[in-house]
């Protein structure tokens, strides 16, 4: 492959899964991935193949399929330059589920499974929870329910981002440990300033976190533009800007409201009802603002239809629909399986039902 030219860490970093390594990191992986060209219509991978790479798109565009009990196509996404698939076979050794094909010229990064765990070692995960425990012992962890299992299982309760507050108040001690989310906190540490320290990942240490790849697309530069192309100004009463607890801390500072998706919603449908929200803006996932349109159709939403999951993207209709037929008819939803370990599963449910307790 000398005509295949290398893959630099630029390249690496324009990727969401991969934008918060480290150099040394993504230096690694550069050295390991194998770059792989194909053309329009040609197969990537078929369901049934081996799970034992990460494949990450580079330009082009991909179709993600299955076929349903009748062997109709399902499409489950269409993937786009700096997106990737396969992930699920770093984790576990199960087959592929779906078939994936080129829906043009195409060209992909692929780092194969053990190239990937040995350069990421380091990288988030129990290790990085347990050197926490280590620097601060006896304090509690507390964890976004938006993590792996395997993380759950080493910590001591769970929260979602419409909880955090509540739990963290009145789980014991003067301190609690928050994982992974760097961003969340940061506002989580803002709100219980002077109540509960937070402590988290890079914080007075090496240790690494993590963000949500949407949220932390929206800066405070963004919101302020809004607001002059919209005719928002802070505080207005009737024309609002919404951010999610995951965003960065100046871009929760500066809208009017912030919170879960749930408060969020709840927050507009409780000013629809006074008869007070003329024009909102949610800095969040724009199918989040898709629904909102739609559920409050008396209100002008400003859209930031851009910043897009991909992750929420592969939940769609067509596979929603083939999941209840193979339901109902008794079907094999192997497919669309999630294994885990029965000891993970079982240390991972504790800090589940102590939420659900407290909350």
């Amino acid at each position: 492959m000398s005509g295949v030219p290398p893959v630099s860490t630029a390249l690496l970093r324009n990727v969401p899964l991969l934008c918060l390594l480290g150099d040394d990191e993504l230096a690694l992986l550069a050295r390991v991935v194998t770059r792989k060209s194909y053309a329009r219509g040609s197969q990537i991978l078929g369901a049934g193949d081996p799970t034992d790479s990460l494949y990450i798109l580079i330009s082009g565009r991909i179709k993600v399929f299955m076929s349903d009990l009748d062997g109709k196509e399902v499409i489950l996404s269409i993937l786009e330059p700096n997106e990737f698939f396969g992930e699920m076979g770093l984790i576990d050794n199960s087959p592929r589920s779906a078939s994936v094909v080129a829906l043009e010229p195409c060209e992909l990064i692929c780092i194969a499974k053990p190239d990937f765990k040995h350069c990421l070692a380091d990288n988030f995960e129990i290790a990085e929870i347990d050197r926490l425990k280590a620097l601060h012992p006896g304090v509690p962890v507390m964890i976004y329910i938006n993590s792996y299992a395997a993380a759950k299982a080493r910590c001591d309760v769970c929260c979602t981002s419409a909880n955090s507050v509540k739990i963290a108040r009145e789980m014991p001690g003067e301190k609690i440990i928050f994982v992974p989310d760097i961003l969340f906190a940061e506002n989580l540490a803002q709100d219980l300033k002077g109540v509960k320290e937070v402590i988290y990942p890079g914080r007075d240490s090496d240790t690494r976190g993590a963000v949500c790849e949407v949220h932390e697309k929206f800066t405070l530069e963004d919101l302020l533009a809004v607001r002059k192309s919209f005719d928002m100004p802070k505080g207005h009463p009737n024309k609002l800007i919404y951010a999610h607890w995951e965003c960065k801390p100046d871009v929760l500072r500066e809208a009017d409201f912030y919170g879960s998706t749930t408060q969020i919603s709840r927050d507009i449908a409780r000013r629809v009802d006074e008869g007070t929200l003329q024009r909102a803006f949610v800095a969040s996932e724009c199918e989040l603002t898709s629904n909102l349109a739609q559920e409050f159709p008396g209100v002008q939403f400003s859209t930031a239809c851009s910043v897009r999951c991909q992750h929420m993207a592969k939940m769609t209709l067509e596979g929603i629909l083939d999941i209840l037929r193979r339901l109902d008819s008794r079907g094999d939803l192997s497919s669309y399986e999630v294994k885990l370990d029965s000891e993970i599963m079982e240390k991972a449910r504790e800090p589940i039902e102590r939420m659900l307790q407290m909350s």
